[in-house]
C-alpha cells in the first residue's frame, strides 16, 4: 500500500503522489495537495494582481539572462527578420527592413546557442554595465550565418542601424536618464542608507521607476537590515557611475 498524507486545506487523506515536494518538510512533501495548491495559487494571484505582474517580469527577466533563454530570445528574433524563418513579421515596420532586404537564416539553433556560449562572458558583462546585448550582423549585407553574427549592445545597434524611434528612443533615453540619476546623487556628502522614498527624492523620480531600475540592474537592490530595506548611498553611486563610463 502506498503511502498517504492529508491535506492541511481539504483535510482529505490522498496518495503521497498528490503532493508536491518540499525540502523543507520534514517527509519532503507539500502539506496542501496539488489540486489545493492550484486553487490557493489562483486566488493569490486574483488577490495580487501587482505582486503577480511584477514577479512574472522579475522570472522572466532572469530566465533571459541564462544561456538557453537568452537563445531563445535571439532565436525568436531571427525568425521574425528572415524570409525563410518560421514566424516573420511583415506588420512591423523594423523587421519590414530586414524582411525587404531578403535576409535569411542560415544559422541553426544549436550554431547559434554555441555562439552564444563563446560570447558569454561578454555578454554578461553587457549586463552587468546596465546594458541589453543585442544580436549584430557583422556585415549588414550578408545573411545570419555563423561567421557573420556578433552581440553587442542594444543602443550601439540601434545607432549603427539609424533607428530613431520605438525601442531604440526608449532605450537611448533610459540611459540619459541614469546618467541625470547620477548628477543628481553624486554631489552627495558622507554614506548614508537611503530609504526608497529618501532614494527616489534624490534621484528625482517615482518609487515604481526605482523598482523598475532594480529588476533592470540599473540600481543595485536594496540591503535588508533587519527587517527593513535600505538603499547604500556609496553603492548607488558606484553603480550609476558604473553605468555612465560605458
Amino acid at each position: 500500500m502506498s503511502p498517504t498524507k492529508r491535506c492541511w486545506d481539504c483535510e482529505t487523506v490522498k496518495p503521497i503522489e498528490e503532493f508536491a515536494n518540499d525540502p523543507s518538510k520534514k517527509d519532503g512533501k507539500h502539506g496542501r495537495c496539488r489540486e489545493c495548491d492550484r486553487v490557493w495559487r489562483r486566488e493569490w494571484r486574483k488577490e495580487h494582481p501587482n505582486e503577480t505582474r511584477l514577479r512574472g517580469r522579475a522570472n522572466r527577466a532572469k530566465s533571459k539572462r541564462t544561456i538557453a533563454g537568452f537563445a531563445a530570445a535571439c532565436w525568436k528574433r531571427l525568425n521574425q527578420r528572415t524570409v525563410d524563418g518560421a514566424h516573420p513579421r511583415p506588420e512591423n515596420k523594423h523587421i519590414r527592413v530586414y524582411l525587404d532586404q531578403g535576409i535569411q537564416l542560415q544559422i541553426t539553433r544549436e550554431q547559434l546557442t554555441d555562439a552564444i556560449t563563446a560570447w558569454w562572458p561578454k555578454i554578461r558583462a553587457m549586463w552587468a554595465a546596465g546594458q541589453t546585448p543585442s544580436i549584430d550582423r557583422i556585415d549588414s549585407t550578408r545573411h545570419y550565418s555563423p561567421d557573420n553574427i556578433q552581440f553587442i549592445p542594444l543602443s550601439e545597434n540601434c545607432r549603427k542601424s539609424g533607428l530613431k524611434s520605438g525601442r531604440a528612443r526608449a532605450i537611448l533615453e533610459k540611459n540619459e536618464a541614469t546618467d541625470r540619476m547620477y548628477e543628481r546623487i553624486r554631489h552627495l556628502e558622507g554614506d548614508r542608507y537611503l530609504t526608497k522614498s529618501e532614494l527616489a527624492a534624490f534621484l528625482g523620480v517615482s518609487l515604481r521607476t526605482i523598482d523598475r531600475r532594480v529588476a533592470d540592474g540599473t540600481l543595485p537592490p536594496p540591503i535588508l537590515l533587519g527587517q527593513v530595506r535600505r538603499w547604500r548611498q556609496s553603492v548607488v553611486i558606484a553603480k550609476l557611475e558604473r553605468h555612465k563610463s560605458l
